[in-house]
């Protein structure tokens, strides 16, 4: 005879335990697909990915469009701070945004430079701030460039 109870707890497990592989699953491969980092110096190389904070929101950007990116660094301690700080009140830091495909694969790391600027037409303020990127680094595929 049937356990139909005992079936029923055994396929209600298995279901819960696949859910909790596929979320582990993902959680991990947006681990590999986004984050931040901010180098000591704009000229720095590239920091080990193991380095980068990882991202709270998920970076969403069309072929073609725009997107965004928010980086916080809360702790006024930390390295992050002090080398965000002098930059904003200096010549500027640069962000590295560690980002890749809906699958996790083809990841790229591209370096935001952000320096102050002169303020823009229709602004009151005396400084405006100017974003740029200058460099990109390829880290699942040969690079471009040799």
């Amino acid at each position: 005879m049937v356990d139909w109870v005992l079936l029923s707890n055994l396929g209600t497990a298995l279901g819960t335990t696949v859910l909790a592989v596929a979320t582990f699953i993902s959680t991990r491969s947006a681990n590999h697909r986004h984050g931040w980092h901010l180098p000591p110096d704009s000229r720095a190389p590239l920091s080990p990915v193991g380095e980068f904070h990882r991202l709270t929101r998920d970076i969403y950007v069309p072929a073609n469009d725009a997107g965004f990116c928010q980086v916080a660094i809360r702790d006024p301690e930390s390295a992050d701070f002090r080398n965000a700080t002098a930059g904003a009140a200096g010549e500027g830091f640069a962000v590295d945004v560690l980002y890749g495909d809906a699958e996790g694969s083809q990841r790229v790391v591209s370096r935001f430079f952000i320096t102050p600027g002169p303020a823009g037409a229709g602004h009151d303020d005396d400084v405006d701030w100017l974003l740029m990127v200058s460099r990109h680094w390829n880290l699942d595929l040969p690079a471009p460039r040799g």
